[in-house]
C-alpha cells in the first residue's frame, strides 16, 4: 500500500483511499512470520532486482491463494507464486 500511494501521487490518492476503507482490500500480513521466504524470493530474482515489498506481494499471494495483485509493475509478470504459478493481476496491460 505505501508503494501505491508513492506511485499514485497527490491526485490518486483519493480514490485508493476510498478503495481501502471498503470491504475490498484485506491487508493481513506480517513480514516477519514470513522473512524466510520473502528473502528466499528476493535472491531468486536478485537479477531483476526484487524489491522488499514485490517479496511482500509475492509471497501474500501465495499464502492468500484467491487473492489479485493491483500492479503498475511489469516485473510483476514475470514473477511466479509457489514456483511455477503466475500471479492473477489487476494491472493495466491486462
Amino acid at each position: 500500500m505505501t508503494e501505491v500511494f508513492f506511485l499514485m501521487g497527490q491526485e490518486g490518492r483519493g480514490g485508493f483511499q476510498i478503495l481501502l476503507q471498503s470491504d475490498d482490500v484485506l491487508a493481513r500480513f506480517t513480514a516477519a512470520e514470513h522473512i524466510v521466504a520473502i528473502i528466499a524470493l528476493m535472491e531468486k530474482y536478485a537479477d531483476i532486482p526484487m524489491s522488499f515489498a514485490d517479496a511482500s506481494l509475492v509471497r501474500m499471494s501465495e499464502i492468500h491463494g484467491k487473492a489479485r495483485v493491483m500492479t503498475c509493475d511489469s516485473d510483476f509478470s514475470i514473477y511466479r507464486k509457489n514456483g511455477r504459478q503466475s500471479i492473477p493481476l489487476i494491472a493495466p496491460w491486462k
